[in-house]
């Protein structure tokens, strides 16, 4: 879990990262983040990303899916749970593959 823009409250800002990365297989790394202070802008965030040696953004902050390559990585936002909206990742063998899932 990483700290969203209403994560303001004392024991979210002490136990919740700005960002954080994670790997996914053996080939692959992804930066998850929120994205509002990035205003949830792909260019932007791919800068942070290729800081973190990341080819994969999962961020939130608008609520709705995105899976799609630009700037060289492939950004993903798996929606807002509440609408019903979710995302499964599969890796095999350095292929990611994205399946969006609805409640």
């Amino acid at each position: 879990a990483v700290a969203g823009n209403c994560d303001s409250y004392l024991p979210a800002k002490t136990k919740l990262r700005e960002l954080t990365t994670v790997p996914i297989g053996e080939q692959n790394k992804a930066l998850l983040l929120h994205g509002h202070r990035y205003a949830a802008r792909e260019d932007l965030m791919s800068y942070v990303a290729s800081e973190n040696g990341c080819n994969i953004v999962i961020f939130g902050h608008i609520h709705s899916f995105v899976s799609e390559e630009k700037y060289g990585m492939l950004f993903l936002n798996p929606g807002a749970l509440k609408a019903g909206s979710y995302m499964i990742l599969e890796e095999t063998e350095g292929k990611i593959s994205v399946l969006k899932r609805t409640l």
